[in-house]
């Protein structure tokens, strides 16, 4: 049980590391993706 818990956490730490290298790696890339998001998400309308 302990293991296994262990072994997630250490799974999720990991991917979420390679997540905020790949971002500092690229970071205008994921500004743009990150605007393209919020421009669909806010109505043009207001």
């Amino acid at each position: 049980m302990d293991r296994v818990q262990r072994n997630i956490m250490i799974q999720a730490y990991a991917t979420v590391t390679g997540i905020m290298r790949r971002a500092a790696a690229r970071p205008t890339s994921e500004l743009s993706v990150l605007r393209k998001f919020l421009r669909n998400d806010s109505p043009e309308g207001r």
